[in-house]
């Protein structure tokens, strides 16, 4: 198993992606607010673990968050308490999952069942297989070191339904979102006759954000 470094790649994309798009209704202050929308990050995660755990199945879903402030700041983040839950019980699913393959190799290569195959770890290691294999992703996987990295700020200005947004740097003209709000419903698309493009796996164009507060 790698660790995780194509889903960091995927985020910085998010937010550049986000300043090249765009139509609609809107204002800037009608935008002013904590929108949030879900990706389901599943595809993803499970391209990245590789074809070893090309039978993986596990639902991660995230909540992203975007503060829009009256005073051109935004903020993109995650809720940190539904990705803890989320995150958590992927992992268990994964190390379920690596516990039982494991159980396998030593089954198909060495004719070893359970029993013996956990004697033969808590022998070596001192601990179960379950143990063994928590210890492991555990490694792979800091919690608090992702969320930090997800959170990216920077500056925003809006100009009829145009929305310009840079995380580094000044604002480029040419280089927009055009939104539409509709109640509590922000909408982003790309221009008109502008090649469409997928951000990632789970998070398609139009994006459809709801508004927190």
């Amino acid at each position: 198993m790698k660790k995780i470094s194509k889903v960091m790649a995927v985020i910085m994309v998010i937010v550049f992606t986000l300043s090249l798009c765009g139509c609609g209704n809107g204002s800037g202050k009608s935008i002013v607010g904590t929108w949030e929308i879900e990706w389901d990050m599943s595809e993803l995660m499970a391209d990245e673990m590789g074809d070893e755990f090309a039978d993986f199945d596990s639902s991660l879903v995230v909540l992203l968050l975007f503060d829009f402030n009256e005073d051109g700041t935004f903020k993109m983040y995650l809720d940190e308490e539904k990705f803890r839950s989320n995150i958590n019980n992927w992992i268990d699913d994964l190390c379920d999952y690596a516990v039982e393959k494991t159980y396998e190799m030593f089954e198909t290569e060495s004719g070893v069942d359970r029993e013996t195959a956990d004697a033969l770890i808590n022998e070596e290691y001192g601990m179960t297989v379950q143990e063994m294999m928590r210890q492991q992703i555990d490694l792979l996987f800091n919690i608090d070191s992702f969320i930090e990295s997800v959170e990216t700020n920077g500056i925003y200005e809006t100009k009829g339904n145009k929305l310009y947004m840079a995380n580094g740097g000044e604002i480029d003209k040419n280089k927009y979102d055009v939104f539409t709000i509709t109640g509590d419903t922000l909408k982003l698309d790309f221009p008109k006759g502008a090649e469409k493009t997928n951000l990632a796996s789970g998070l398609e164009y139009p994006l459809t954000l709801n508004k927190v507060n």
